[in-house]
């Protein structure tokens, strides 16, 4: 596949992770789903295309660094991708396997800054286009720095995601249309003839060649202390991040599931807008419980008198803890939503995030009995609620 068409390909790729995290911000089913697997796939194959483009181009260099570089950041991106397809065939399944190909997506934009780096210092791309790639390198530390300062709000979105679309698209077009030196040429291509005509002994230019060669190695490696220790100090944040052993467990093999109360069709949920006439009385109470100690809860309250329906959706998800000793667990939840309906005062219908001083912390007492998941608010008081295992 030649340049043009790789470059052509990462254009069109690049804005995938912009248009994949705005769906699922405004459609939450598709949230950690195949949808996930299917923009992941797309975004860092277009990623791929301009990488391997840069290699070719040699515009890391031609030391053994600037050959290395791109082929260990295809690998890492390879690895990555891999999580995607895993992601698209077996949503929700964070296994030990996908967990250690998901990582592989932070590595891979750590390599890509120390690529970004080195390709800066080279200089062989001329121009602005020369940093595009320390641009598209530096986008992991300013959205890892984003979220710790401003949390999973919409103001850490709109900060991080559309970054990688125009980041991901300057790349792009500097591979579809690379302005490059022609001083650090490729091993192999034929040198101007005026080089050959210098008066200056072989073994003199050969000695300056090797000079210059470790002072930009010491240039390339003051960059890279200065830039990469925050990306990898980011990543180590961005890691304690995400398991928090105060909240968080590993949900007992017995209860990792899916859980309903009640009856409603789940797969409906979030494209559910009123419409449906259903059961003069409906309620459902749905539990979903990650094997890595996260949980989904989906409340349905529904009335239908005179005619007229009155219908609630809560939906929250955040960390869960159990204590398999006592046959507990404490829910906190970290966002969560709420939807109305009022079929005959549609005008009256709402939709809006939970408040924080809606997310409050539950603890829930437990027993699996014949298969079914008995519910209650007290070690005396566990069969107020009965869950059958479900699936959607």
């Amino acid at each position: 596949m030649n340049n043009r068409t790789l470059g052509t390909l990462a254009l069109l790729g690049a804005p995938f992770l912009l248009i994949g995290m705005m769906a699922e911000e405004q459609f939450e089913s598709l949230a950690n789903s195949w949808f996930t697997g299917f923009w992941g796939l797309i975004y860092i194959s277009a990623w791929l295309c301009s990488v391997v483009v840069l290699r070719r181009l040699a515009v890391a260099g031609t030391g053994r660094l600037g050959r290395g570089l791109p082929w260990v950041l295809i690998g890492s991106l390879l690895l990555a991708n891999a999580s995607n397809g895993y992601q698209l065939v077996a949503p929700g399944q964070e296994t030990p396997v996908f967990r250690v190909l998901d990582a592989f997506w932070p590595l891979s934009n750590v390599l890509m800054l120390v690529l970004g780096v080195t390709i800066a210092v080279v200089g062989r791309l001329r121009g602005w286009q020369r940093y595009v790639p320390l641009i598209v390198g530096l986008w992991f530390p300013f959205a890892m720095a984003a979220k710790i300062l401003l949390g999973r709000s919409p103001a850490a979105f709109w900060l991080g995601a559309p970054y990688t679309a125009l980041a991901w698209s300057l790349l792009a077009l500097v591979v579809l249309r690379p302005n490059l030196s022609s001083v650090n040429r490729p091993v192999g291509s034929t040198l101007p003839a005026r080089i050959h005509s210098v008066s200056q002994p072989l073994q003199v230019r050969s000695l300056s060649l090797q000079i210059l060669s470790k002072a930009m190695k010491r240039k390339i490696n003051t960059y890279l202390l200065f830039l990469i220790l925050p990306a990898l100090l980011t990543l180590a944040c961005k890691k304690s991040d995400d398991f928090d052993p105060a909240t968080q467990s590993k949900a007992p093999t017995e209860v990792a599931g899916k859980w309903m109360w009640g009856t409603f069709s789940m797969s409906n949920f979030w494209t559910y807008d009123g419409q449906y006439a259903g059961k003069p009385f409906e309620q459902a109470l749905v539990f979903d419980f990650k094997p890595n100690g996260e949980y989904e809860e989906y409340v349905i309250n529904a009335v239908n008198s005179y005619g007229c329906k009155t219908e609630a959706f809560t939906y929250f998800k955040g960390k869960v803890k159990f204590d398999e000793d006592e046959q507990s667990f404490t829910i906190t939840p970290t966002s969560g939503n709420y939807r109305g309906f009022y079929s005959c005062a549609s005008s009256n219908n709402f939709k809006r995030d939970a408040k924080a001083s809606e997310l409050k912390v539950q603890k829930f007492y437990y027993e699996v009995r014949g298969g079914k998941l008995m519910l209650g608010d007290g070690p005396d008081n566990r069969a107020v609620f009965t869950l059958k295992s479900a699936s959607w």
